[in-house]
C-alpha cells in the first residue's frame, strides 16, 4: 500500500513510540520526527531492515527527550 513511500513526516504529533510495520518501508528517504515525546530512539527504526541508514538522507529527532541509545539501533 505505502511500501513506496519515500519520504515521511511525522513531526509534533506528540508521538512515543511507531508501529511495527514501519519496517516495510523499504524506499524511506526522508524520516521527520521532530518534537514528539520519544524518550529512547524507537526500536522500530531498527527494525529497518530492507533500509540501510546511509540511505536515509534526513532523520530527524530534534526536540525529542532522548536519554538513551539502544544498542539494538546502534547494530543495526
Amino acid at each position: 500500500m505505502f511500501f513506496s513511500l519515500e519520504i515521511l513526516n511525522l513531526q509534533s504529533n506528540r508521538l512515543s513510540s511507531l508501529p511495527n510495520e514501519i519496517e516495510y518501508l523499504k524506499r524511506l528517504r526522508d524520516f521527520y520526527l521532530n518534537f514528539n515525546l520519544f524518550k529512547d530512539i524507537p526500536i522500530s527504526l531498527a527494525r529497518l531492515t530492507n533500509v540501510r541508514y546511509s540511505d536515509i538522507s534526513h532523520l530527524c529527532l530534534a526536540g525529542n527527550h532522548i536519554r538513551k541509545l539502544s544498542i539494538d539501533v546502534v547494530q543495526q
